[in-house]
């Protein structure tokens, strides 16, 4: 049985409901967020029963707190694709720290990424942002000249961080937990 219930210790859950509110092709959608790498039918089940259209993996952090190796990313790749061979829209949160091994995995991960179902969310912690001042970049770069990128990105954080793209703490507090019983 599955229930909702209401904590502010969410070191147990799973899984947790609610709509799409980061600026990504998913957006506005409901959405099931899945911490960890669960089974295909307790996923299909808890978003049929919510008429979810979006699967998002990665939720709370949960990858960058426990790193991957060949195996796990083997397994969550064949977990992504059997969710869009389902029909839904997917996103995988992932850190930048984790995105060579996930390019080191071969073609498969290629083909995914071209999927038009596929959302592939890269992100970057940084602490306190605003402090770095108005000179302040991101840079999208290679792991060494000429690799395998045809240059390098450099994006002001003045113009990076807008309002377009930017989503308040407060808007993550809207999500519905799912328990297992």
């Amino acid at each position: 049985m599955i229930r909702e219930y209401q904590t502010n210790d969410t070191s147990d859950v799973i899984f947790f409901v609610g709509t799409e509110i980061e600026k990504t092709p998913a957006f506005g959608l409901t959405t099931l967020f899945v911490v960890g790498t669960q089974s295909l039918d307790k996923i299909d089940q808890i978003a049929k029963e919510n008429q979810c259209q979006h699967v998002y993996f990665g939720a709370n952090h949960c990858y960058y707190k426990q790193p991957f190796n060949s195996r796990s990313v083997c397994e969550l790749f064949q977990r992504i694709k059997e969710v869009i061979d389902l029909g839904y829209l997917v996103t995988l949160d992932l850190d930048s720290k984790d995105a060579m091994l996930f390019q080191s995995t071969g073609e498969e991960i290629f083909q995914l990424l071209r999927n038009e179902k596929f959302i592939p969310v890269i992100s970057v912690k940084l602490l306190q942002w605003d402090q770095y001042g108005k000179n302040a970049h991101l840079k999208i770069d290679d792991v060494g000249f000429r690799i395998s990128n045809p240059g390098v990105w450099s994006h002001s954080l003045d113009t990076l961080l807008s309002n377009e793209t930017f989503t308040p703490w407060e808007l993550y507090k809207q999500d519905k937990v799912i328990k297992n019983d």
